[in-house]
């Protein structure tokens, strides 16, 4: 499964201070010092997003919880968890609706330190295991706040060192919870490669960076199995090591989360991958050794000498027998020791001396290449090209072998010597043999005393305020029609001492769509032979959701939030 659910005892409270006062926003003084405004971009793909963030102004809970209520970023009505996991989904929205706030990586706790749910033992494991969460956070509680309103998003990613995760909602909406088992994590990894080839060229592990989202329907369509689980009030959630996890928030709530270990879990921790791009010298890295050392004391000499070497506990058997294969070369000492599949290639049977020289050399080079590949197994879940060639190892990207099947079927079962007019004469022909019923075709004055019987909608006469609204529209050069009154309302969200210009959003529709060519602006420009006079965007580009930009200086506008409540 990888993900479970877990509801708190009724008896048990994470604090022995009354929940109405622990709760209250205006009680937490704890501030949230860099709250996180969430773009989610469209891919060509539908139901792949990438998500990027912005560090904005500093929010008490108090004013994120106004925020978070106000008319353009409350939960919209909805009739079910499934109702609002549609709107969350949905693409009709994403050209007008608003980037939401996140406030998280808070560095608080709102559990008791007698009552840290993520102390998975007082004994033994204690000693190795409870700070484990204190290390990785770099804070005294162990733990971080996240406060969430409407569709903040936590994108795919695993946790750190590959440990278990704890979440607990304290307060508030519900999450909604995406998880892929331990055991097809690959498949994840190999399908977001194919999705976000731009991302893959800049990290091998860029799932690690939370950046992109993809929806369960998508993945399941590719033979990924994906669990969802709803978590609410006292809802604990437990991921496991190495499960890949996403999911949003229904509307305000606050949580708290953290990490821990077991004794299963040291193997994930030594073979862990970690990110290798630029960001890594962030990356928070544990001593494996004193794990090794009460857990596995039989590979401690082979640990500290760097050869107690093993792939990931979760990779693929295709991996498993490359690592094997790559093995069994680099410790054999002759041509005799190869595999015979490996033999039989780089051997031929000749007694010319130069060609036997050249099977010496191609067995050295491959090697040198195992060695490589062994290497590079610790950091990377994928075979080099240059061995791919020789053992002829095929990566699938599409594991839903029942839609295959599905579609093998169908094509045997189509009649393809008919035309598509004989294939039509013959359904009709099966039809008329299986329906017996005679359907009486209805004659003109029947219909037209049914539709004299249905209600006539009134006629809506134009008012001066319709009039008004569209005398209001403001039409910018670069921005579609938009109305003055949605202009002011997204620019009296922040204030500040510079005035602002508007900005695209660049994850509309429009924002989205390449160049026509065939407009005036385009036709200006010189990659469609233009002069480059007038440097206008394309007019079939125009952003549909134009974003105020903003500064150091900017601060959230309270008092114009207030009055949207």
């Amino acid at each position: 499964m990888g993900i479970v659910k877990i509801r708190a005892p009724p008896g048990w409270q994470p604090s022995t201070q009354d929940p109405a006062q622990l709760y209250n926003p205006s009680n937490i003084t704890v501030k949230i010092t860099s709250p996180l405004q969430q773009t989610i971009k469209p891919t060509p793909t539908r139901g792949a997003f990438e998500s990027t963030s912005e560090v904005m102004p500093e929010l008490s809970v108090e004013n994120f919880v106004k925020l978070a209520t106000s008319q353009r970023l409350v939960t919209p009505a909805h009739e079910s968890y499934d109702h609002l996991e549609e709107l969350y989904w949905s693409y009709d929205k994403i050209d007008t609706a608003d980037d939401p706030i996140y406030g998280a990586d808070v560095q608080s706790s709102l559990i008791d330190d007698d009552r840290k749910i993520w102390n998975v033992s007082k004994g033994e494991y204690g000693q190795l295991f409870n700070d484990l969460g204190q290390r990785l956070t770099r804070v005294n509680e162990g733990a971080y706040l996240y406060f969430g309103m409407w569709k903040t998003t936590f994108s795919w990613h695993i946790e750190d060192m590959d440990l278990y995760g704890i979440n607990y909602l304290h307060y508030g909406a519900p999450k909604s919870w995406y998880c892929v088992p331990p055991s097809q994590a690959y498949r994840l990894e190999r399908y977001a490669d194919t999705l976000f080839p731009n991302w893959a060229k800049i990290c091998k592990n860029f799932l690690r960076h939370k950046v992109c989202m993809m929806s369960p329907h998508l993945l399941r369509s590719k033979g990924i199995t994906v669990n969802k689980v709803v978590q609410e009030e006292r809802d604990l959630i437990v991921v496991f090591p190495h499960a890949y996890h996403a999911g949003f928030n229904h509307g305000f709530n606050i949580a708290e989360a953290s990490n821990f270990g077991t004794p299963d879990w040291v193997e994930h921790g030594k073979r862990h991958r970690t990110c290798m791009c630029s960001d890594s010298d962030k990356v928070i890295m544990l001593d494996m050794e004193p794990f090794v050392t009460k857990y596995q004391p039989d590979r401690l000499d082979a640990w500290k000498a760097g050869k107690d070497e093993a792939l990931h506990p979760d990779d693929p058997e295709e991996l498993e027998d490359v690592w094997r294969m790559c093995k069994q070369v680099v410790d054999c000492e002759g041509e005799e020791d190869l595999p015979q599949k490996l033999r039989e290639r780089l051997t031929v049977t000749t007694e010319d001396s130069e060609e036997q020289e050249e099977v010496s050399e191609k067995i050295r080079k491959l090697k040198s290449l195992c060695k490589k590949q062994l290497n590079h197994f610790k950091m990377f879940r994928e075979v080099l090209v240059g061995l791919k060639e020789i053992v002829d190892i095929v990566e699938v990207d599409d594991w839903n072998d029942v839609n295959g099947t599905i579609k093998e079927k169908e094509q045997e079962c189509t009649p393809l010597s008919l035309s598509d007019s004989d294939l039509r004469k013959v359904k009709a022909k099966a039809l008329k043999s299986k329906v017996k019923v005679r359907v009486k075709k209805s004659k003109k004055a029947d219909i037209k005393i049914y539709l004299d019987k249905l209600p006539t909608q009134p006629s809506v006469k134009k008012t001066a305020k319709s009039d008004a609204a569209k005398q209001n529209i403001v039409t910018k050069l670069g921005f579609a029609d938009i109305t003055e009154e949605e202009l002011l309302a997204k620019k009296n969200m922040k204030k500040c001492y510079y005035k602002h210009k508007f900005w695209n959003c660049k994850k509309c529709t429009y924002c989205l769509k390449p160049d026509c060519g065939r407009c005036w602006a385009c036709k200006d420009k010189p990659k469609f032979g233009g002069p480059g006079v007038q440097k206008q965007k394309c007019q079939e580009r125009k952003c549909s959701n134009p974003m105020v930009r903003g500064c150091d200086k900017c601060t959230w506008n309270v008092d114009y939030i207030k009055s949207t409540l």
